[in-house]
């Protein structure tokens, strides 16, 4: 069970934190919000692209 609660709290280790991301609609920028949120960080994103911004904004 020792296991279980390592990978847990790895998974959630931005707990708490705010991440700020620019250039996120595509590519790294991408990944890293999809990443940061799923590690429990809150993601602020800027891109100029705004209709792929608000297609991701759901993360």
């Amino acid at each position: 069970m020792g296991s279980v609660s390592l990978v847990s709290a790895a998974l959630r280790r931005l707990e708490g934190k705010v991440a700020l991301i620019t250039g996120r609609s595509s590519g790294i920028g991408e990944s890293a919000c999809r990443l940061f949120a799923k590690h429990g960080a809150k993601v602020v994103i800027a891109d100029v692209q705004d209709e792929l911004g608000t297609l991701f904004a759901t993360i």
